[in-house]
């Protein structure tokens, strides 16, 4: 029996890395016949301390570098499956951890939840260390558009590249008879800057103008001051009656925001390949969005929902126009889009998928 050792951020804080961390190690299908041991990278315990530095996460660095030494020298697996952070400050973190696992000639399994190695090896030192990482290594990206792109200005050796989509589990969802009295859009994110939510605040506000009856329901954890910045972009555009903010939202409650929608909107420009999407078309929504990282890969354009040009505010705000004035046509997307879930982003079939990696790579 092979020996796996998962060094891998855990909930909490929620978000996709996380969360697709916990589907692969708690996996019966992907840890068959696999003897796996656990390593928790744990620098945060919530969204307003990712990305930001502190005394603290320096010595929980320097006790995580003792904990994975004393765990390689006695568990000895024979691969090590990483989330590493390919960009910023938390790659060199990163990187200090690869050099330590590759001395112990254990093989390494990435699995990449973020973008940003095409622009950082255009650089002689980034794709020095880039070179170091991922040589001799397996690679599992999340879609052909990101693997296409973001290894271009690397000539690498040895290294074997994947693409497995994400996928979330399943539910059992009973339509709502929605009210005719009003129109809900829905976006859902944590409230990092990228997810570009005053984007759809300025496209909502001039819609408000002609549409009385649209509402918009904002869905995430505050991030540094973003929510301060929302709450005043709402009052000072008078906009209280019909714009909401709704943060610590999960499960049972998170379920009821996505069955009350009618149309998503996720004006993020920033992504890979995110589960929110995944858990909006399951709800039979329509989706807006913008086309960044492998978002085209999930959304196609006008077969279940609408993805237009990065950043392009005003096509953003025509396609939102549109599905508020036609009703048929948001059925005609959420039903494709939930038929688009059903046979390509399950659980379970990503799971399937991720099996077929690692028994290609030798883990069986």
């Amino acid at each position: 029996m092979k020996k796996i050792l998962y060094f891998v951020q855990l909930p909490p804080p929620i978000h996709g890395v996380s969360t697709i961390n916990q589907y692969v190690f708690e996996s019966k299908i992907i840890n068959e016949d696999l003897e796996k041991h656990f390593l928790e990278i744990k620098f945060s315990n919530h969204i307003s301390e990712l990305k930001q530095f502190n005394i603290a996460k320096i010595f929980s660095f320097i006790w995580l570098y003792i904990k994975i030494l004393y765990t390689l020298i006695r568990v000895k697996p024979e691969y090590v499956y990483f989330s590493l952070m390919p960009i910023g400050k938390g790659f060199y973190r990163d990187f200090l951890f690869v050099i330590l696992i590759k001395l112990f000639r254990c093989k390494l399994i990435y699995h990449l939840h973020n973008s940003g190695i095409a622009d950082n090896s255009k650089n002689k030192y980034w794709k020095f260390f880039y070179t170091i990482t991922f040589n001799n290594s397996n690679v599992i990206m999340l879609s052909n558009n990101l693997l296409n792109s973001e290894f271009k200005n690397l000539k690498l050796k040895n290294t074997h590249f994947f693409v497995v989509n994400n996928g979330v589990e399943s539910i059992e969802y009973i339509e709502r008879n929605k009210s005719n009295d009003e129109l809900n859009i829905l976006f859902l994110s944590n409230l990092f800057p990228e997810k570009g939510l005053f984007i759809l605040l300025n496209v909502f506000k001039n819609l408000h103008q002609t549409n009385s009856k649209i509402r918009l329901n904002i869905v995430g954890d505050n991030y540094l001051n973003e929510k301060e910045k929302v709450n005043n972009y709402v009052h000072e555009n008078s906009l209280e009656s019909v714009v909401s903010y709704h943060e610590n939202i999960y499960g049972k409650d998170k379920a009821t925001f996505f069955e009350t929608a009618d149309i998503f909107a996720f004006p993020s420009l920033l992504e890979c390949f995110p589960l929110v999407l995944l858990e909006a078309m399951q709800y039979k929504l329509p989706i807006v969005c913008f086309d960044v990282g492998g978002v085209s890969e999930i959304v196609e354009n006008e077969k279940n929902g609408f993805v237009q040009p990065l950043g392009n505010e005003s096509a953003f705000q025509a396609k939102l126009e549109l599905l508020i004035s036609d009703v048929q046509l948001r059925i005609k997307l959420g039903n494709a889009a939930r038929k688009t879930f059903d046979s390509k982003f399950t659980k379970n079939i990503f799971e399937r998928e991720m099996r077929k990696v690692f028994v290609s790579i030798g883990l069986e």
